[in-house]
């Protein structure tokens, strides 16, 4: 009996280990692909670390509770930069831009799932990626009746209740599209994108290049009042959307909760979907939605001008 409580007691101080190895991996933004993909992950890692101190601490393995508590606080660090990304107060003043982005998946064949949550949340902006080609059609229609001015690509659309200039698909190696929104209180130069997948899905250069040619394409763009919609398939606390944002100087929306996968709870999905502006915008009320048939969730942001 007393070999089986040792052996049990060393699998949960292993298990909090691996925990304590994972944050400080996360905390370290390796771009190393193994760590990157791990860093990736930090939020569903943490609220795993989370629930193994509870756990611990229940079955009396103080241990592992002790170890699992470390976990948390490098996880926590790791994640406090995605949760409070440094940007200015917005103008108390300012009219809000409300927008919304979201990757419908192009297997989802009711990708019109998601219109009650948008006449909900009433955006001035919508932009999709994944649209199935043969819903397509009949979600222009639906959408058109309040959001006339559209910009349509092959499965990315961008509908506005403003008029749309200077719209402009982009041969980068993968989607992305620019314009301009004439939105009443000024222009607005809006970006959609959709990027690759991490390795081990992809090669392990090949995210990092596509970030280098997105870069690239953006940097002769103006860049104020400039917003970034897109699926990453990365998070703003890992190392390239971080480098990324860093070198254009943009910021990413206070974002806890995560977006995919959908059928996981929200502490348990990966922040990939995401919402980036310029450092003249503050964004706010960022708000996750419901389960739409995809196997992303939809997101929504508030834009501001930030304060003068």
């Amino acid at each position: 009996m007393q070999i089986v409580k040792g052996v049990f007691s060393a699998l949960c101080t292993a298990i909090a280990l691996a925990l304590v190895a994972s944050g400080f991996v996360c905390v370290a933004n390796g771009h190393r692909h193994v760590f990157y993909l791990i860093d990736i992950f930090t939020l569903p890692i943490l609220s795993v670390a989370v629930i193994a101190i509870l756990a611990f601490a229940a079955i009396r393995q103080v241990r592992a509770a002790a170890l699992g508590a470390v976990a948390v606080l490098l996880l926590g660090i790791a994640m406090a930069p995605q949760v409070f990304p440094h940007q200015a107060a917005p103008d108390p003043g300012a009219q809000p831009i409300r927008m919304v982005w979201a990757n419908l998946y192009v297997l989802n064949p009711e990708p019109q799932k998601i219109l009650p949550w948008i006449e909900t949340k009433k955006p001035d902006i919508v932009a999709f990626v994944e649209i199935n080609r043969d819903a397509r059609a009949d979600l222009i229609d639906k959408l058109k009746v309040t959001y006339p001015y559209m910009v349509v690509h092959y499965d990315m659309l961008i509908a506005s209740r403003w008029p749309l200039a200077h719209a402009q698909p982009r041969p980068a190696g993968f989607a992305l599209v620019t314009l301009t929104v004439k939105t009443p209180q000024g222009p607005l130069n809006l970006a959609v994108t959709h990027l690759t997948r991490p390795w081990p899905f992809t090669e392990p250069g090949d995210q990092p290049r596509q970030f280098a040619r997105l870069e690239d394409s953006l940097k002769p763009l103006p860049p104020s009042r400039f917003v970034l919609a897109g699926d990453f398939n990365t998070t703003p606390s890992a190392a390239q959307l971080r480098d990324f944002a860093k070198s254009l100087d943009i910021h990413a929306a206070p974002a806890l909760t995560g977006t995919w996968r959908a059928d996981l709870p929200g502490l348990m999905r990966v922040t990939i979907d995401n919402i980036l502006a310029s450092s003249d915008l503050n964004l706010s009320k960022r708000e996750v939605g419901p389960d739409d048939g995809s196997d992303h969730r939809p997101v929504y942001v508030e834009i501001r001008p930030v304060k003068p």
